[in-house]
């Protein structure tokens, strides 16, 4: 039945939200004890969406994440998808050559980075085709308790504000004071691109559409 059931014209965005607008106060995802709602979910989804705009992320644009399994990944992701561009996923610890080869490939403008990414291609990123990278650290959505020892032993740099990088806090208050709606497309339209592992050869990007992931 699975098999032979239609699959659904809409975005990945538009069917998270449709499936679970009704329920905000339900549990969506849960991060080291810390437990975010479908109503905070789509909350953190819009602020990502309103600052990737201010950053001029558009409609057909590729955003490439180098992010482990932490909450942002998704919020990033729904919102690059919400404005109806292409998610990038990259492994946060692939190695400096193969993260630039990744970046130059789709002419990747923003880059959202891992910290121990921003350590691998903090000097060699300015080759690339990237003019913004906000740096996400693992301890931004930990409960307090482990977010302040987290950061205490963990501490990302100061970027200016002016600079290339920006880290997470900078990245979203880029999006105060922005308006923006869903850009619904086409869901045979790619929404992300995945990549190989390289073993007969250059890892090579994999386009996916909106209803291959649905």
């Amino acid at each position: 039945e699975a098999i032979n059931a239609p699959l659904p014209e809409c975005t990945i965005f538009e069917y998270m939200y449709e499936n679970n607008k009704a329920f905000p106060n339900d549990i969506a995802l849960e991060y080291m004890g810390r437990k975010i709602t479908y109503g905070k979910l789509f909350d953190c989804i819009d602020e990502c969406a309103k600052s990737l705009t201010a950053m001029h992320v558009k409609q057909g644009d590729i955003v490439t994440i180098a992010l482990p399994s932490i909450p942002e990944v998704l919020y990033l992701l729904y919102a690059i998808n919400k404005l109806g561009a292409v998610a990038n996923m990259v492994h946060p610890l692939a190695g400096e050559k193969e993260i630039l080869h990744y970046l130059n490939e789709v002419n990747s403008e923003v880059a959202i980075l891992f910290e121990g990414t921003y350590a691998i291609v903090k000097d060699s990123i300015y080759t690339t085709s990237v003019k913004k990278a906000v740096v996400v650290s693992a301890g931004e959505s930990l409960p307090f308790g482990l977010k302040q020892l987290y950061m205490l032993n963990n501490r990302l740099p100061k970027f200016p504000a002016n600079g290339m990088f920006v880290n997470w806090k900078q990245f979203i208050e880029f999006g105060n004071g922005i308006m923006v709606s869903p850009i619904g497309k086409d869901s045979t339209q790619v929404a992300v691109i995945s990549h190989t592992g390289g073993t007969t050869g250059e890892p090579k990007g994999v386009m996916c559409s909106d209803r291959n992931i649905n």
